[in-house]
């Protein structure tokens, strides 16, 4: 890595491989699988409960070890455990060496580029890539002068601090931003329901097939994996080929609403307003909804459909059982409770407020994680 003296990962902790085969009468309350940790962060904020989940987890965590997501280690999932609990088996414990010189940079190197890729790069498995903790072991570290490792501490605590700080707002903000998108949008006595094909055009998009992946028009599209909590990711955005007279039908617009046609209960009826700049199309998983403007605003529209999927609306039209599809027909009969446009206008505003402010804030937090992440790689330098 460099000229300096290095030392193993292995050196400065241990594995831990406690286990336990009932975990309420050793006294275990709480367990974490890989969901509840967050990718780039080590604050753990989600657990279940194992009276209520009955988990077949048998590996013991304590308070203060790391659990390190061995699944697919570019999702860069670790945490510090703040209780005492049980893990999946797809999650290392970890523990310093206390008597290990070095060993409280633990959390900085967790939080390094150079510890995640050389997780990733001794994973084996294609579909599902694990790392193992003796791969981790030989990841070698440059040694540090105690000054300097307090110094870099010091700085890294207080980042960790204000980041969850930021991520505290940020979820208070979220819990209030739901709360009053579903009761300013609960109908009202004096509001009049509508269906949704009065107020816009319901499409579904172009299907993927091999004989669409050749050809002279090739287009970025949407699918559901690009749609998540009313925001547009673009990370793994796929192309195929879409024809003039094609891209007249499917060519996305500013200003339409996109739906996820199917999928896990949770994710039927998501939508996104759509804003970007350059051409997308769109696949036959979403559906797009594009406002009549002589009728309704496509902003207001888009809440309007945020809120038929937070309250449930699109589920009760669903078909299927464990995967539920809304599709186009039953999409466009939707029935949506209209408020006067005065009423509308005032409701939309405060939620676009709301917006704006979560942006600002999960910007906000994406700095002060940049500023842990770079002090942690002053360890390298």
């Amino acid at each position: 890595m460099t000229d300096k003296q290095t030392v193993k990962f292995g050196d400065i902790c241990r594995e831990v491989k406690l286990t336990t085969k009932d975990p309420i009468a050793d006294g275990y309350e709480r367990y974490i699988g890989l969901e509840h940790l967050d990718s780039g962060s080590l604050k753990i904020k989600r657990w279940g409960m194992i009276a209520e989940d009955n988990p077949s987890f048998t590996r013991v965590f304590k308070k203060g070890q790391i659990l390190f997501g061995k699944r697919r280690p570019y999702l860069k999932k670790a945490g510090i455990a703040e209780f005492d609990g049980i893990c999946s088996g797809d999650i290392i414990v970890i523990e310093p060496l206390a008597k290990a010189k070095g060993s409280n940079i633990l959390p900085l190197i967790l939080q390094t580029e150079q510890f995640w890729s050389w997780a990733v790069k001794t994973s084996t498995g294609s579909l599902s890539p694990r790392t193992k903790y003796k791969e981790l072991s030989n990841f070698e570290i440059p040694s540090q002068d105690s000054s300097d490792i307090r110094r870099l501490l010091n700085a890294f605590d207080l980042a960790q601090c204000s980041l969850n700080l930021t991520n505290e707002c940020l979820d208070s903000l979220k819990t209030l931003f739901h709360g009053f998108l579903l009761d300013s949008l609960s109908p009202k006595p004096h509001w009049v329901s509508v269906r949704l094909t009065d107020l816009g055009e319901v499409k579904g998009g172009r299907q993927r097939a091999p004989q669409h992946m050749d050809g002279e028009d090739i287009i970025q599209y949407l699918r559901p994996a690009n749609i998540k909590r009313g925001k547009i990711n673009l990370e793994d955005v796929l192309e195929m080929n879409f024809t003039p007279a094609e891209q007249d039908v499917y060519m996305l617009q500013s200003g339409d609403v996109l739906l996820v046609e199917g999928g896990e209960a949770e994710d039927v009826g998501d939508s996104a307003y759509f804003n970007l700049t350059g051409k997308y199309c769109f696949q036959n998983t979403l559906i797009r909804v594009r406002a009549y403007p002589e009728k309704i605003s496509p902003r207001h529209l888009y809440w309007l459909l945020s809120f038929a999927h937070r309250s449930g609306g699109f589920l009760g039209i669903a078909a299927g059982t464990k995967i539920k599809h809304i599709g186009t027909k039953n999409t466009g009969s939707l029935s949506v409770s209209l408020p006067p446009e005065s009423e509308l206008n005032k409701i939309c505003s405060a939620l676009d407020v709301f917006e704006n402010t979560l942006m600002a804030l999960e910007l906000k937090k994406n700095q002060v994680a940049l500023v842990g992440r770079n002090l942690s790689s002053k360890i390298f330098n």
